[in-house]
């Protein structure tokens, strides 16, 4: 008799669980991407019309990536999308000195890890899709070149990890494979740290002999100038391949 009455309770519960699922159909699925792009830092308010002529006049370079992630959908709708992307920034700079122009760029790999919601539309062949959320940075070593820097002042850079707000729109293509549920999402992303200092003096650390710049006391020779990597914007076109195995 308790066998009977187990494998009723092994029924009702199946029966559930398939009801549930009916109830709430959830998509799971992995995809490869590649990136391509730029990171831009603006040129800072308070150091346009040569005052007060500090070497930051912005940054702007391209960057290539690459990565991988999952997407959990449900209703064919509402997602979420968590993704793992290696990025090579190089951003370059100019400063123009007694009417000569100096070039020099910053490089920089870094790991992101955006984690985006998304909403769909279930149009067949072609699915439009929005998407927002938080992209974590972790930064690696930064490296500065500089083309013949006329002044006895060293250039280098870095920055610690920092979050950006990331946000776009894109396209699902679904092709007609049957049994077989691949898709290729094109993405447009724009990203924009919220935090990113307004002021050129706080976007480096300027080094007069050797010592931190203190617009209250620092006098003497600018001899270091160490630039904070931390990117203004980002912004970048995606192209990928998505398995869905559920």
């Amino acid at each position: 008799m308790w066998l009977v009455g187990w494998a009723l309770v092994a029924h009702a519960q199946e029966a559930a669980a398939t009801a549930a699922a009916k109830a709430l159909p959830i998509e799971i699925g992995a995809q490869a991407y590649f990136n391509a792009g730029g990171v831009f830092m603006l040129q800072p308010e308070d150091n346009k019309g040569g005052d007060p002529g500090l070497p930051f006049n912005g940054f702007a370079g391209f960057s290539p990536g690459a990565g991988f992630g999952l997407e959990f959908r449900a209703f064919r709708v509402v997602g979420l999308e968590i993704n793992a992307t290696r990025w090579h920034q190089v951003a370059r700079s100019e400063f123009t000195l007694n009417d000569q122009t100096w070039n020099w760029s910053i490089a920089q790999n870094a790991w992101q890890v955006p984690v985006l919601f998304q909403l769909t539309a279930p149009t067949g062949a072609v699915q439009p899709n929005l998407f927002v959320g938080p992209e974590f940075v972790f930064p690696g070593d930064a490296t500065v070149t500089d083309q013949a820097w006329p002044l006895a002042v060293d250039l280098s850079a870095g920055t610690d990890a920092y979050t950006l707000l990331t946000f776009g729109f894109g396209f699902e293509f679904v092709p007609p494979i049957p049994k077989v549920d691949l898709r290729i999402p094109f993405d447009i992303r724009l990203s924009t740290s919220p935090g990113y200092p307004k002021s050129a003096f706080d976007r480096a650390t300027y080094y007069v002999d050797g010592v931190p710049y203190d617009p209250d006391s620092s006098f003497g020779t600018l001899t270091a100038i160490d630039y904070d990597s931390q990117w203004q914007y980002q912004a970048a076109v995606s192209l990928g391949l998505a398995y869905y195995f559920l």
